[in-house]
């Protein structure tokens, strides 16, 4: 089976970002949808809600950061993805 994804310059790109309750909630630029735990990421997990809400799309939305707790997470790399 082959990857969509052949390309560095095909990476998936976030277009929007929330975290709902405990859920990460990624829009791709091709129009996918995440919905990731947040518990797979125990920094933002333990984090309260207001820190935890005030994320950011980075890097022409390669990442997802914030601000407030001084991390972050590759757009592709949730999807399985080398964040290269």
């Amino acid at each position: 089976m082959e990857s969509a994804i052949t390309h560095p310059d095909n990476r998936p790109t976030a277009a929007a970002a929330l975290v709902v309750g405990d859920r990460l909630s990624v829009t791709l630029n091709d129009g996918r949808e995440l919905l990731v735990p947040i518990s797979w990421f125990g920094w933002l997990a333990e984090a309260p809600t207001a820190q935890r809400t005030d994320v950011r799309i980075i890097e022409g939305g390669l990442g997802l950061w914030w601000d407030q707790l001084d991390d972050g997470v590759s757009v592709p790399a949730l999807l399985g993805l080398p964040h290269v």
